[in-house]
């Protein structure tokens, strides 16, 4: 029987640093059915030249603006013809059995519509970067096992929220009905957002360990950094729009209060802390306001698949409860990985 087609989707903005690794570690996999489709996000540096001279065999899609993470994928989830589709970010390399371990753990169950793979990051190799995604109460997606030591403590497969959006696969199946990611997000949470409908709609993630990748953790957007604060709280604030009760939205505040305190703390003990208290404060000011201006908008799109899937808000206390989180497992996500074997 001939293996599903794979189509490995990378999206690339100024990548040129890790493009050229990312895509032969790629064309250098066990399994053989793989097509790869490139979307370039209007880059300004040599990205461009290095496909079209070094990779004239690739799929290469170029948009004029940068259509950011959500839009910039799903051209590509558009334009693939694979039963399984993979998202993998360009500043990633993958092992050879990636594609291989991951198409084999799809295919173990049809409720299974997606894949989380085992992440290290790519400074340092012996330290993870995620092994799935889990949830704080107030709807923060953490990755778990990040900043751990990889000493074989998640080597068994077992069943996640969702994967981490920089090396994901989905089942086109899955995603034909839920739908793509959601371009309001432009980028930073639209996978978890995904992670939600695919939950609700009853399909399931699995953790495949087998399917190990490295990352170079914010690359283009620094841990702490005012944009990446900006987009993950109106993000999130989004997701809480769509799928809390109104009870729910503030039942979530006293954690999200001890989350911003432990999350100061921590930043602050660590160095990490890359702008003033003011303008945290600003900036998180900024996302909700701009969260708030699309309530009614969110709580619309969240009401309509609900109904769809006919199931009540409830159903998101149930999956909170399945995949939980301690503060403490935001350690990891604040700190990131010391900076060294760069390229």
């Amino acid at each position: 029987m001939k293996e599903p087609l794979v189509s490995v989707i990378i999206l690339n903005w100024n990548g040129e640093r890790f493009l050229e690794n990312c895509l032969r570690s790629v064309l250098n996999q066990s399994y053989a059915n793989v097509e790869i489709i490139v979307i370039d996000n209007c880059s300004t540096d040599k990205s461009v030249d290095i496909l079209e001279t070094k990779f004239p065999q690739l799929k290469l899609i170029k948009s004029d603006k940068n259509l950011g993470f959500a839009a910039g994928n799903n051209v590509g989830i558009r334009g693939s013809k694979g039963e399984y589709i993979t998202l993998l970010n360009n500043d990633t390399e993958v092992e050879s059995n990636w594609a291989e371990a991951l198409v084999k753990a799809g295919q173990a169950a049809p409720d299974i519509g997606m894949c989380a793979c085992k992440v290290k990051f790519l400074q340092e190799k012996n330290t993870l970067n995620s092994t799935g995604v889990i949830l704080y109460p107030d709807l923060t997606a953490i990755n778990r096992g990040i900043g751990e030591k990889d000493i074989g403590q998640y080597d068994g497969s077992t069943s996640v929220f969702c994967p981490y959006g920089a090396a994901a696969l989905y089942k086109k199946e899955m995603l034909d009905k839920i739908g793509l990611l959601d371009e309001d997000y432009f980028m930073f949470r639209e996978e978890d957002e995904l992670g939600w409908r695919a939950n609700l709609a009853g399909w399931r993630c699995i953790y495949v360990p087998t399917a190990v990748v490295y990352h170079y953790r914010s690359a283009a957007t620094k841990v702490g950094s005012p944009f990446k604060l900006y987009y993950g709280e109106r993000n999130r604030l989004y997701t809480c729009f769509k799928y809390l009760p109104l009870a729910g939205l503030i039942e979530t505040l006293p954690a999200t209060f001890r989350r911003y305190v432990f999350s100061s703390r921590a930043s602050s003990s660590e160095d990490k802390l890359q702008i003033s208290r003011l303008k945290l404060t600003w900036t998180l000011f900024e996302a909700y306001f701009d969260a708030c201006r699309r309530f009614f908008r969110m709580r619309r799109k969240g009401k309509e698949f609900l109904q769809q899937y006919k199931v009540s808000r409830k159903k998101v206390y149930q999956i909170l409860q399945t995949f939980p989180a301690k503060l403490s497992s935001l350690t990891g996500q604040l700190r990131g990985p010391a900076n060294k074997g760069q390229k």
